[in-house]
């Protein structure tokens, strides 16, 4: 009785610990990648976004990472979607890869996060640090300035050149989260 006593014991106060201790990861519900551009004769975005549930690891090298296949990403009409997938040789280079690194809360509120970024388009790799993600409602939100040049891309052009992309691009990351309950190894 008394074994049987002190493992209720054991269990109960084990249950209890384990409610009262803070994560160092994020549950995603969903994540969306934008990329936002201008022509010579408007704007335009090109996005994926999933709805799939995933983790965001804090202090991890490897906190976040998604593979989309270039012709996942819509542009609103076939053909500026074409163009898109034509300009990230998509049939050469089917995916795109994102890694979300190292990715820490600025301050004990939670509501700014560094991090640094990880890009494999078109074969070519390109690697930023000290990025933020700002968080607002249940969503951490970043932008990320880029060129097509930076994966030896040029952006298309269209009718002889009357209609051309411009060099400058935004990345957009959207995160959806389910919670920020959290504890902080730096603070």
């Amino acid at each position: 009785m008394r074994v049987f006593s002190l493992l209720i014991f054991v269990i109960i106060l084990t249950g209890f610990s384990q409610n009262n201790t803070k994560k160092n990861y994020l549950t995603l519900n969903s994540s969306e990648f934008i990329v936002k551009g201008k022509t010579s004769i408007g704007k335009f975005d090109c996005k994926h976004e999933s709805q799939a549930k995933d983790t965001l690891l804090l202090y991890k090298e490897n906190g976040f990472s998604k593979k989309i296949r270039v012709r996942k990403f819509s542009c609103g009409n076939f053909i500026l979607t074409g163009d898109f997938r034509k300009t990230l040789k998509h049939k050469e280079y089917p995916e795109v890869y994102f890694r979300l690194m190292d990715v820490q809360p600025n301050d004990e509120k939670f509501d700014k996060f560094t991090f640094d970024l990880y890009l494999k388009i078109a074969g070519k790799e390109k690697f930023l640090e000290d990025l933020t993600l700002t968080q607002k409602n249940e969503e951490l939100h970043g932008e990320v300035q880029l060129k097509f040049s930076d994966f030896d891309l040029k952006p298309p052009r269209k009718l002889g050149g009357a209609i051309t992309v411009e060099e400058d691009i935004k990345l957009v990351i959207t995160l959806s989260i389910e919670d920020i309950e959290l504890w902080c190894e730096v603070c």
